[in-house]
C-alpha cells in the first residue's frame, strides 16, 4: 500500500522546521496562509519572556493543530505511523540527522512525515536535508524503512 498526505514542498516561510511543517499542510491542503502571516509576523504582539521580548505568532499556528505527544515509542511505532497516515494524521517525528546525513556530532531534528510505501519500503518526510557544500535545504526526503527505524 501507497499513501501520501498533501504537503507544499515549498512554503511561504520554512526558516524554522515548525513553521515549513504547519505552513507545508495548510498550503498542501489548499488553504491560503497569506493573512495569518501578515497578520502574525508584520503586526507582531511582543511580550516579556523573563529578561527579553517574545512574540505570539508560534502559539497561534500551533493551536490551528491537534497534538498527542508520543513519549515512549511502541516496538511497532512505524505501523503507528502508517496507520495515522491512513487516518489523514501527520506525525513529527525527531530524528538524528548524524546517521541520516553521516555527520559526526549527534544533531537532532523534527522531520514531518507524510507519507509511506509499503511496496518499495520508503517513508516520505520533509524537512531540513543536507545539500551540496554542507547546506540544508527544506525537502521531502524518502528514508527506507531500515534507515528510518534505525
Amino acid at each position: 500500500m501507497k499513501c501520501i498526505l498533501p504537503v507544499e514542498e515549498s512554503p511561504m516561510f520554512k526558516t524554522y522546521a515548525f513553521w515549513g511543517d504547519y505552513l507545508s499542510i495548510l498550503q498542501g491542503s489548499g488553504y491560503n496562509v497569506f493573512g495569518f502571516l501578515y497578520n502574525n509576523f508584520l503586526i507582531l504582539s511582543y511580550f516579556m519572556i523573563g529578561n527579553r521580548f517574545g512574540y505570539t505568532a508560534g502559539y497561534k499556528l500551533r493551536r490551528l493543530f491537534m497534538k498527542k505527544f508520543v513519549r515512549r515509542l511502541p516496538p511497532d511505532y512505524l505501523e503507528l505511523l502508517k496507520n495515522n497516515i491512513k487516518k489523514g494524521k501527520y506525525a513529527i517525528v525527531t530524528l538524528n540527522q548524524k546517521k541520516i546525513e553521516s555527520r559526526e556530532y549527534d544533531f537532532w531534528h523534527d522531520w514531518l512525515i507524510h507519507g509511506f510505501d509499503d511496496e518499495n519500503k520508503i517513508v516520505f518526510a520533509l524537512g531540513y536535508a543536507k545539500e551540496c557544500k554542507g547546506l540544508s535545504v527544506f525537502k521531502t526526503r524518502e528514508f527506507t524503512y531500515e534507515e528510518f527505524l534505525n
